[in-house]
């Protein structure tokens, strides 16, 4: 399964009849397929599927509040969340106690990220998926009003995200690296493939902060180096877009931007708005292009794209709007009316304000006391030296403006 675009944009009937019918093809021991086609489901082993496939249900219901859907697909979930803990469960033995900890309490290798298609490897892709699909699993629970089910699910996360993390950890440590390997065995640099902790995997508030800015640092300084034509490139996968929405999540929009201006050159073909699997340096290159164009690079664009105007944070429940504006959008003024998100909808109005001022009116119907809206003091990318809600002085807390009331009118001064 893919992370599913339409589930966070198509909110339409269509989508509930294909988790449903997707979800009859889940095996007996709760493995959901990596892909079903003509012959019927795929029994090669992804153990990203399973979380995919829990986080895609639950993302339908943030958006929709379709109870009756959730309660229909609860046998469905709770069956991949029992085949997650039952992979998990292979590595959990003695041996990996003690001579293969850095493996302890991850789902086993697969070929579920294509970069270990030749040999499987223990990718850090399928744990984070797998971590979410039982989060989200609690979360269901909780919905449903299961009470032991949501316990019995958030005690077997909190045990995985541990687990996650000494993994992480002592791969770093065994192949002296900074950053976040792709996998355990080869400590590989795969910042594309680390993004999906952030989103749609939630992983940011607890990854190690300094080694999540050390991938991204790295990776934006080959980036800059293949733009200005440093580093030689022959050819890339757009997989990469969802870079930028990482950037967006750790507060660096210009770098989000500089990104997708650069991505946006190599559409091919440019009329068709969209990107092959592998994209050439050269477009009269006679060589693989795989799918074209490709639905999951274009997912991540429209993720990336909405990011830029609001994005959840379901681990502390909140709104943050308006992260990855360009500066010269806000002097501009823009308006975002009825955007659908996990806590209902949201409308906003940026205006400048004065000659060095930014107004941003907001209403909806988030209830902002439980899910506050964050609005990030960098709309400009300028040192901030006031803001007021409705009038009223506020001091931002770690670079937000936080608003617990609709409608409200946020005043930044620069």
């Amino acid at each position: 399964m893919s992370s599913a675009a339409p589930l966070r944009f198509g909110m339409s009937n269509d989508v509930r009849k294909f988790i449903q019918w997707y979800s009859q093809y889940q095996y007996e021991n709760g493995m959901v397929p990596c892909v079903v086609d003509r012959r019927g489901p795929d029994p090669v082993p992804e153990n990203d599927s399973h979380g995919e496939f829990i986080y895609s249900c639950m993302e339908y219901f943030r958006f929709t509040k379709d109870t009756s859907f959730l309660r229909e697909e609860w046998s469905h979930i709770a069956a991949a969340a029992g085949y997650i803990q039952a992979l998990r469960s292979q590595r959990m033995t003695k041996e990996y106690e003690t001579t293969k900890r850095a493996y302890y309490g991850l789902v086993p290798e697969s070929i579920s990220h294509e970069g270990y298609s030749a040999k499987p490897m223990h990718s850090y892709w399928d744990d984070f998926f797998a971590l979410k699909g039982i989060r989200d699993a609690a979360a269901a629970a909780g919905v449903l009003g299961d009470r032991s089910s949501r316990s019995r699910y958030d005690s077997i996360a909190r045990a995985f995200q541990d687990d996650l993390d000494s993994s992480i950890v002592s791969s770093m440590r065994s192949h002296r690296i900074l950053y976040i390997p792709g996998c355990v065995e080869l400590g590989d640099f795969d910042p594309t493939s680390t993004s999906i902790s952030l989103f749609p995997c939630d992983a940011v508030g607890w990854l190690p902060r300094e080694a999540l800015n050390e991938t991204f640092a790295m990776y934006y300084d080959w980036f800059v180096q293949r733009e200005n034509g440093q580093a030689p490139w022959d050819a890339f996968t757009p997989y990469e877009i969802r870079n930028a929405g990482t950037f967006i999540y750790l507060g660096k929009k210009e770098r989000a931007n500089r990104l997708l201006d650069w991505f946006l050159r190599f559409q091919r073909p440019s009329a068709w708005n969209g990107w092959a699997e592998v994209v050439w340096h050269n477009p009269d290159t006679a060589r693989v292009i795989g799918d074209m164009p490709h639905s999951w690079v274009g997912s991540d664009f429209i993720n990336v794209f909405r990011a830029m105007f609001a994005y959840e944070r379901d681990d502390e429940p909140s709104l943050v709007i308006g992260a990855g504006l360009r500066d010269e959008w806000v002097r501009q003024g823009l308006g975002v009316t009825g955007l659908p998100t996990h806590f209902g909808t949201v409308s906003y109005a940026i205006q400048p304000s004065g000659r060095s001022g930014v107004k941003v009116d907001i209403s909806g119907t988030v209830n902002a006391a439980s899910s506050p809206i964050l609005v990030p003091v960098t709309l400009l990318s300028r040192p901030l030296r006031s803001a007021r809600i409705d009038n009223a002085s506020v001091t931002p807390v770690n670079g937000y403006v936080r608003v617990t009331s609709l409608p409200a009118s946020v005043q930044l001064q620069y």
